[in-house]
This record gives structure tokens, sequence and C-alpha cells, in this order.
């Protein structure tokens, strides 16, 4: 175990065993190192433990010191920030399922802490529901309890709702707007923009930050905004704003760019977003593909295969980490599957909810989580004869993720054969061991036979799903 400051771990932990029957038994899981043949696939910078009910039931729970490069976030929206019990079951079921970062939507931190009275509620500015301080410190409280950092929303564009808070702030300080050519700054919704390279208004917004964060209890904010530079002193605003927003282990702020899945994009070095992109993603950031679930479903699987791994490099190359919008619970459970295994594969993370019956494929990658999100894994060339594969070196370790490809062209009601394909690896060392780690039908790792000729070792394997086949 791994001690960090989001670290819950005693048997007093009651909180997180609802609906469990007692007594209960806590164990050490996911253990901080892996060894076969003398070569360790750890230590890995993540733990966790399991409680086992009297009944025999086992809930898992995870933890990490990085848990942006090693998780998925859950939202929880403002709609729903009163239903106190709604809102615990989901941070339960999203700890249990091995989720690290639990997201508090659209909270419009610039004009929270102005509203009276503080102790109850305020505005939020984004969507003008009426909430409840009380209940988000609460909630945030609950969440650090199960061991998941808590961040929330905002989005300085349009922060300030048709509220007096607003029309008072933008009469001191009208340049703070982005008033088009009619003299007009509202979207039409009720929020105004704010013109976010205004360097007054960066000031007063990490203000408003640094104080939400010591008021709610959050650990951080992911940000839905494009800032500019400072218009007026020409220079970055990103510093100053992350140092405000917190950080998040070696986590330093979350970001927005939309991915539509309808767009083919390349893998690209320098990045397809540009500079921007790449000073955005830099310092493990998250970078969020909010239209990645639009349309997808539906999609040629090729196209989405692609895009997938596009954000998954991207990212990657620039430091960051690509948070996926999935909805994976919404959608046929096999599609929904094979799209996990697509962004597990690839680096990739999630954002939103999954079907309960794929928890255990977030407990495997939690498991081995460094041949997934390892920061220092290289991509490598592989040869297969079935699957989609995508292949890595690390610490002496060679590894191949394999998903199946569906036997339909598109993403609708898909439907899979088991495949065993052929996996040449060209490595500049002698094999020992060959091994096959999977979570299709319960985890488990197995140990498979190989060829070596020269620098080529080969290897077949049945997939049914998702398996990751490692020699060392």
């Amino acid at each position: 175990m791994i001690a960090t400051d989001r670290v819950r771990y005693s048997t007093t932990q009651t909180g997180v065993l609802s609906g469990l029957p007692g007594p209960f038994t806590f164990s050490s899981e996911y253990d901080t190192s892996f060894v076969q043949s003398g070569t360790s696939f750890g230590p890995l910078p993540e733990s966790g433990y399991s409680v086992t009910a009297a009944d025999g039931s086992v809930a898992y729970f995870y933890v990490s010191d990085a848990p942006a490069r090693f998780g998925h976030c859950m939202p929880i929206g403002v709609g729903n920030f009163t239903d106190v019990d709604g809102n615990n079951s989901t941070l339960a079921s999203a700890a249990s399922q091995c989720y690290t970062l639990a997201e508090w939507d659209f909270f419009a931190d610039d004009d929270a802490l102005q509203q009276a009275p503080l102790a109850w509620s305020w505005l939020s500015g984004q969507s003008s529901y009426n909430v409840s301080t009380v209940e988000i410190q609460a909630g945030v409280q609950y969440a650090h309890s199960l061991g998941l950092t808590a961040i929330a929303y905002k989005n300085l564009a349009y922060d300030y709702s048709n509220n007096g808070v607003a029309y008072e702030t933008l009469r001191e300080h009208p340049d703070w707007c982005a008033w088009d050519s009619q003299n007009v700054s509202s979207t039409g919704s009720g929020q105004y923009y704010l013109a976010t390279g205004n360097p007054g208004l960066i000031d007063y917004h990490c203000a408003q930050l640094s104080a939400a964060r010591s008021f709610f209890g959050f650990d951080g904010f992911r940000d839905d905004a494009t800032y500019v530079y400072d218009t007026v002193n020409n220079t970055s605003i990103f510093a100053q704003i992350r140092a405000a927003a917190g950080t998040l282990g070696q986590n330093t702020e979350m970001w927005q760019f939309d991915l539509p899945v309808y767009t083919a994009m390349p893998i690209s070095n320098p990045l397809f977003t540009g500079d921007y992109y790449s000073e955005v993603a830099a310092g493990e950031s998250i970078i969020l593909h909010e239209r990645f679930f639009d349309s997808l479903f539906g999609q040629p699987w090729s196209l989405i295969a692609s895009n997938i791994a596009a954000a998954g490099r991207n990212a990657w190359r620039a430091g960051g980490n690509a948070y996926l919008i999935a909805r994976l619970n919404s959608v046929s459970t096999i599609d929904s599957t094979i799209v996990l295994a697509l962004m597990l594969s690839n680096q990739c993370h999630v954002y939103g909810s999954i079907n309960t019956s794929q928890a255990e494929y977030l407990q495997f990658a939690c498991r081995y989580a460094r041949l997934i999100w390892g920061k220092n894994a290289q991509p490598i060339a592989v040869t297969t004869t079935a699957g989609w594969v995508n292949a890595f070196a690390l610490d002496g370790i060679y590894y191949c993720h394999v998903v199946n490809q569906p036997t339909n062209a598109n993403a609708v009601n898909s439907t899979l054969a088991p495949i065993t394909p052929t996996i040449t690896f060209t490595v500049p060392t002698a094999i020992t061991a060959a091994w096959v780690l999977t979570a299709d039908g319960g985890i488990s790792k197995t140990s498979v036979p190989f060829t070596q000729v020269g620098s080529s070792v080969i290897v077949t394997a049945s997939v049914d799903i998702w398996s990751i086949i490692v020699i060392e």
C-alpha cells in the first residue's frame, strides 16, 4: 500500500458498505508489484482494498496517488446536488468500480462565494439551479471517505447567470464581458460570455478558485473553457490558473476538447490540435473529449477504433491523459464493452457510467495499470493475424493489447466470434516467459507457449474481447 492523502484504509470505514451484510473482512488488493521470472510489472502508483461481507459478497475499492493518470471520472450533475442518498449511492458505486475521480458538474465558481446566505445555498451560474452548499460539502467529504478525488466543473467563459451578483459584477467590470457587435454578451440562455484573456478577470477568477477549494473541499477543477493568452501582457495564463485550481496528485488542471467521432483524426506529431493542445495537456492534465459519444454508436468500427487510438496517443505524447465521455451504460452491452476495451487498450479513461457487468474490466485495468497508462511505456510495432493491437515496451517487458473486432462493420448490436491471433514481437533480448492477462470471464493470468527465433518472438493466444499478451 502506497500511502497518500487520499487513501482511506481502515476497518472503521463502514460508510462505504451500504447494502452489504456485516461483519466485514478487509484485505489488501491489487498488489503494488507483480513479479514473474525475475521481472517486475511494478511498483504501481496505486493501491486498494476489498471488503468481504458475511454472505461472501466482495466490494473492491481502489485509490491512487495519481488519480488522473490511473483512473476514471464519475460526474455528479448539478440538478442532483441535493439528492444526498442518490449521490452517495453513485459515489459508492464509482469507488467500488475503481474510479478515482468524482466531478460536481456546472459548478460556476466565480459567483459561488458571493451568494447569501452562504451557509445554505447559491445559484449555479451556468445552469441557474439553486443548490445547497452544505450538501455539496457533505458530498465532497463522502467522496474523500471512499478514497475518491473530488473535483468541480468550471467554465469561465460563461460562469454568470442572470442574477444580481452577475449584474453588479459586470457593471463594475464591463471589460470582463465579451461583447458582440450589438453590445450583447448573453448566450441567449441566461449566461454571459466573459473575456477569458482579460488579466483582471483572470486574477479574480483565480481568487475565486482558491476560495472555492477551501470552502467546499474540492481537490481541483476541470476547465470547460478555452482560454486565450493574456492580451494585455502577452503572456500565457495557464500557470496562474493551474496554481489556483490545485493539483490532483501529479495532475495540475483538467481541460476539455471536442472529439467528434464522425471525423477521422490521425495519430500525428505535432498534435492534431496544435500548440494550444500541447500546452494545456502538459503536466499530466486531462483532455476531456466531450463529443466523443455523440453519434458514436452506429458509426463504423474502423472509425471508432482509429479515433480512440488518436485520442489516447496524442494526449500521451503531450504528457496528458485522454478522458472520453462514453455513457457506456446507455447502449447494448457488447457494443459498449468493445468500446471500453478499445479505450483501455489505447491509454484512454472513462468519463461517465459503465454497465455494472463491466466493473471487472476496470478492476483488471487498475490491477495492471502500468501496462495501460505507464508513463514510461514506449510504443513498439508488432504484427498480428487478427484483432486490433497496441503494443509497448516497459522496463524490460514487452506487451500487446489485443481487442477482438466485431463481425459487423458498424457499432450496432455487434456480434463477436473468439479469435486466436498470432502476435509477432521483435525484441533485442532472450525471452523466458509469456503470459495472457484478461478480464474476459473473470480476471486471470495464464502462462502460454512462445517461439523465439533470433529477435522474433511469436505468441498465439485465444481472445474473446480483450487480452494483454506479455513476454519477458
